[in-house]
């Protein structure tokens, strides 16, 4: 997957009692979504894990939430494989 780059100017912050700017957050979420590992997210912009899965959870789109499968979903699927369909 390709990430897009953009250029993003923030003030860094003074202590870590200080919150991030919406716009940054934003920014975070974006990079997020397009693939970033959260490792690196984390490590560069100085945030604890559990902050950048609640904001993902918070001012993401919703693409990266898993989806649920009915159980007749999964029974079709698991017929398809005992056919000889490739998993």
């Amino acid at each position: 997957m390709e990430t897009k780059e953009t250029e993003f100017l923030y003030s860094s912050r003074r202590n870590n009692k200080q919150r991030f700017d919406k716009r940054l957050i934003a920014h975070i979420v974006d990079l997020a979504e397009q693939g970033v590992p959260r490792r690196d997210l984390v490590n560069d912009y100085g945030m604890s894990p559990g902050t950048l899965i609640d904001w993902i959870a918070k001012y993401g789109s919703g693409i990266a939430k898993h989806k649920r499968y009915t159980a007749g979903e999964k029974r079709s699927v698991i017929r398809a494989i005992k056919a000889g369909m490739s998993v």
